[in-house]
């Protein structure tokens, strides 16, 4: 991530205004296509484990972060970052927060990374799209089932720690949603070949006007 995508981490939560200024630029250019723009978060959280030493990510199954009607009813066989829908109205902030707690039973601290916001390219005459804000939390993360801090909510049936989000423990690829395959690959930088057990909402992630 370049450092310009960065935002600072003063107490002035600066990461707010980057997310503010796309959220606007992306409303602007729906609103000349005449398309409307559903919003959905994502949280990026590592830990080093303290026994191997090696990064992990958190992973959730069966999560609301997917977009279509048909992902949804599939949504529990797929891993996924937590974060889930923006409802109407919803500050974008509160509504990961909201999210979070609902699908963790915990509380985001107030160190939260605004990283970018992913719009898909439309399809010619698409009357909707999805907008990926993507999120994260520096250090290390102690949120786990097993001390007890976590509480999994009824729409999360799994959680999991792992060094090799791209694949299981058994080496084959790990079925993730796209926008879970496009973060750890162009975003945390986790290489692998393309994986064809992936949930494809979305093919394309990035600027709308492209």
């Amino acid at each position: 991530m370049e450092s310009s995508d960065r935002p600072s981490t003063s107490q002035e939560v600066k990461y707010e205004v980057h997310l503010t200024n796309r959220i606007s630029e992306i409303n602007k250019w729906a609103s000349e296509e005449g398309i409307k723009v559903k919003y959905v978060s994502g949280l990026m959280v590592t830990r080093t484990n303290p026994e191997t030493g090696k990064l992990e990510v958190l992973l959730v199954k069966g999560a609301s972060l997917v977009n279509q009607e048909t992902s949804e009813r599939k949504a529990k066989d797929f891993w996924q970052f937590p974060g889930g829908h923006v409802r109407g109205g919803e500050d974008h902030i509160a509504a990961l927060r909201r999210e979070i707690k609902e699908e963790l039973g915990v509380s985001i601290p107030n160190d939260l990374f605004y990283v970018k916001t992913y719009v898909p390219k439309p399809e010619p005459g698409a009357k909707e799209v999805l907008a990926i804000h993507a999120f994260s939390l520096p250090g290390n993360c102690d949120w786990d089932v097993k001390r007890g801090n976590v509480t999994l909510g009824s729409d999360v049936s799994e959680m999991i720690w792992t060094s090799d989000p791209l694949h299981d423990e058994k080496g084959e690829p790990r079925v993730l949603t796209q926008q879970t395959d496009y973060l750890l690959r162009n975003v945390m930088g986790y290489e692998g070949p393309a994986n064809k057990n992936t949930l494809r909402d979305e093919e394309y992630y990035g600027d709308p006007r492209e």
